[in-house]
Parts: C-alpha cells; sequence; structure tokens
C-alpha cells in the first residue's frame, strides 16, 4: 500500500482523490489544503484535512501536488527535505527560474519527480512512439492550443516542456538544436518551435491565440505518417488506420508510476530530470 499526500483540493486535486479511491493499492492519507482553517477534521477514509505540512506528510511515502503553481517551488523544497518522491500537476511552476530550481533540486538530491504531462501517459501516444521507432528520418508537426485561456504564466511554461519532450521521444534523442520564436499575437500567446535531430525535425506550435482547442501531432516518414490527438475519438490514426485501445486514464497510469517507484524504486523516462531541465533551459536560453 501506498499512502500519499495531495497537496490542493482543486477540481484536478479532487479528480486525482476520486481515482485514488477506486485504486486498491494507493490511499490518500491526508490533503494538505493551502490558505484553510488551522483545525484538522476527518473526512471519508478517515483522511486528514489540514493546513499543517507536517501534519499532512506524516508517514506518507510520497506527496501528490495538485495546488496552484504559485506554491509548487515552497511545496517541493519542504518535500525533497524529507525525501519522498513527488507527483506534480503542470505547470511546474509560473517562472523558467523556479522550473529550473525545482529540477536542479530533484537532480542534486536524487529524490524522483514524476511531472503530470498526460500525454506521457497516454497509451495511444506511447504507441505512437513504439510505432514509429523504425522511422528515419521523420518531420514532425505539432500544433498544440488552449484557446482564450487567461493565465497567471506564459503558456510556454505550461505547454512547452511537455510538448519538446514529446517531439524528442519521437525523434529518438534530445535535439541538437532547438529555435524557440514567440510570434506577435493580438488574441493571446503563440510560439513556433523548430527543433532538429540528424536529418530528423519537429515544428511545433504552441500557445492559446487559436480559435479552437488543439492537439495535433503528427509524424511523416516518406509515405508513412501516424497522426496523435488526445481531443477526439480515434486518438492514433496511422497509415490510415484507426488503432483501438482499451481506454486508460492516464492521470491514473501516473500514480501507478509513482505507486511503481515507491514500492520497487523503479523510474522510466516520466521522471527524467535530465529531459525536463534540457527543456526548459532552451526556453531559458531562448527569453533569458
Amino acid at each position: 500500500m501506498m499512502n500519499v499526500a495531495l497537496v490542493g483540493f482543486s477540481t484536478r486535486a479532487r479528480n486525482i482523490y476520486r481515482i485514488i479511491d477506486s485504486l486498491n493499492n494507493v490511499n490518500v492519507k491526508s490533503i494538505l489544503r493551502l490558505h484553510t482553517e488551522s483545525t484538522s477534521s476527518k473526512i471519508l477514509d478517515n483522511t486528514i484535512v489540514t493546513n499543517n505540512f507536517k501534519e499532512a506528510v506524516d508517514s506518507v511515502d510520497a506527496v501528490i501536488i495538485a495546488c496552484h503553481p504559485s506554491a509548487h517551488l515552497n511545496i517541493v523544497t519542504k518535500c525533497i527535505s524529507i525525501g519522498v518522491p513527488i507527483m506534480i500537476e503542470n505547470p511546474v511552476a509560473l517562472s523558467i527560474v523556479d522550473y529550473e530550481r525545482i529540477f536542479k533540486m530533484a537532480s542534486m538530491s536524487g529524490i524522483p519527480i514524476l511531472v503530470n504531462h498526460s500525454n506521457l501517459f497516454s497509451s495511444e501516444f506511447e504507441a505512437l512512439i513504439s510505432l514509429t521507432s523504425s522511422w528515419y528520418p521523420i518531420e514532425i508537426e505539432y500544433d498544440v492550443c488552449n484557446p482564450g485561456r487567461i493565465c497567471d504564466h506564459s503558456q510556454l511554461l505550461d505547454l512547452g516542456p511537455e510538448s519538446i519532450i514529446m517531439a524528442s521521444l519521437v525523434l529518438k534523442n534530445f535535439p541538437e538544436k532547438i529555435c524557440i520564436r514567440k510570434i506577435p499575437s493580438r488574441t493571446g500567446e503563440l510560439f513556433n518551435i523548430d527543433m532538429y535531430s540528424g536529418s530528423s525535425s519537429a515544428k511545433l506550435s504552441i500557445g492559446n491565440s487559436f480559435s479552437a482547442k488543439k492537439r495535433h501531432f503528427e509524424v511523416r516518414c516518406g509515405k508513412r505518417f501516424a497522426i496523435y490527438n488526445n481531443i477526439v475519438k480515434d486518438k492514433l490514426i496511422v497509415d490510415g488506420y484507426k488503432m483501438k485501445f482499451i481506454p486508460e486514464d492516464p492521470i491514473k497510469r501516473a500514480i501507478l508510476s509513482l505507486y511503481k517507484c515507491v514500492t520497487s524504486g523503479e523510474v522510466d523516462y516520466k521522471f527524467s530530470t535530465v529531459m525536463n531541465i534540457k527543456s526548459i533551459n532552451n526556453i531559458f536560453e531562448t527569453f533569458n
């Protein structure tokens, strides 16, 4: 059994709580609610609700951070000090500097941090990586947009790291060169990211200035093509064929990855501190 502390109780956090409640091997021992009364209370399943960090993390195996990203750095710093694995919601931080600090702390301490990049836990995207593994050279185009979304952080921090990691995984190597350009827009933010790895390349367009939500990830190699889109019914199409999968909740798969980390020490590329640092460093170097 993995006992976790859940930080925050937003809509996203409540969804995580609901999913954990359906699992036999994971238990939310406590909920750390920020900006609430100082008294503790019991709720269903004997879960402690408190605003005291020490009480929340007492005897837990891991911490899931699902509060407002403005508090992420402070919570991560405290979690690293007690040495427990962390799962953190995206965006990791509201600034490039804080994002970089979080992963440098993780790298120096050796504490695993799992960012809940939902696409990395998609069965369909994992299949795309596998099915295109022998394709070379390849060209990737990825359009991703949260239309009209007003945030207290840049869309580059929200969508950028995951998009760069997704393209890097399909390119099979972290690219030798990444160029990031901010495109003038009156309706929001728009960034073009060009990535180059050997004879392969990726062109990413991310932001919130489009009129509709987009999640179109396309890979081409000669006459072959694969399309991944997590907001449509047929999420993966390869060479015109609709690939069928048993539906799996990406959040559930993320939690189970955290469980494997806690119970067996097993980590994979989804925990990759190096990949996250490289992706954010490229953003940092572009806009520093």
